[in-house]
């Protein structure tokens, strides 16, 4: 995968792609990825299961890196096409190729850019759970504007929180919610079940919701002042 981006022309008047709810927008067009979307979940969700079934030896040895090093570069690839199919699922139709298409020709930038959000949340958490989430919350378009191209993904990231910064609120709240649920949910499954079944029910639950939440977010994020009129 390159890091080729493709800058298409600026809009003066952004199209709007979201009704009063982002997230029910989100719900409602993301069925439109619904065949790469996925294909990459269920196929993470089998991976990830895979790693706890073989139960590696935790520590400097060749099963546990190679395990390891596969998880985190299938999630890498899984998160890349989540953010390619939400950004077009929230215009029009996205199939396989045109979202496999997108997120290879931005897969590296995204990843340095997420990877950067990750640490700097990571910090945050680090001191204590509010800090974290306030840093999340303030980067939350900044993964979405690394795979739409953009040459400054943070000057990006908070245009898009100005534009509809009230929508952008109602959002983390809601998601918020919905992940300490989840949160909660997936502690239960992992004790009740656990194994290869409650890991795999637990990441293709989490590769939902993480597809239904970016194609929200892309939904307010290609709404925002100054925004491109296409990929």
């Amino acid at each position: 995968m390159s890091t080729e981006t493709e800058i298409p022309r600026a809009t003066t008047s952004p199209k709007k792609y979201f009704g009063w709810s982002a997230l029910l927008t989100g719900l409602a067009r993301m069925w439109r990825a619904t065949v790469p979307a996925l294909i990459f979940i269920v196929a993470n969700a089998v991976l990830q299961a895979l790693m706890v079934l073989s139960d590696p030896l935790v520590g400097l040895n060749v099963a546990f890196i190679t395990g390891l090093i596969a998880s985190v570069v299938f999630m890498a690839v899984t998160a890349a096409i989540l953010t390619s199919a939400g950004l077009l699922a929230v215009a029009g139709p996205a199939g396989f190729n045109a979202v496999y298409r997108h997120a290879s020709k931005n897969f590296v930038w995204f990843c340095i850019w997420a990877a950067l959000q990750a640490v700097v949340v990571s910090i945050g958490y680090a001191f204590y759970t509010w800090p974290g989430v306030i840093l999340w919350a303030l980067t939350v378009f900044v993964p979405l504007a690394a795979m739409a191209g953009e040459r400054n993904p943070i000057a990006a990231n908070f245009t898009a929180i100005g534009s509809h910064w009230i929508h952008w609120i109602l959002t983390i709240i809601f998601i918020g919610f919905m992940g300490f649920v989840a949160w909660l949910l997936s502690a239960v499954t992992d004790f009740f079940v656990g194994g290869f079944v409650g890991s795999f029910v637990t990441c293709l639950a989490v590769g939902i919701l993480a597809w239904w939440w970016v194609t929200a977010w892309a939904a307010i994020f290609r709404s925002r002042r100054g925004a491109f009129s296409g990929f």
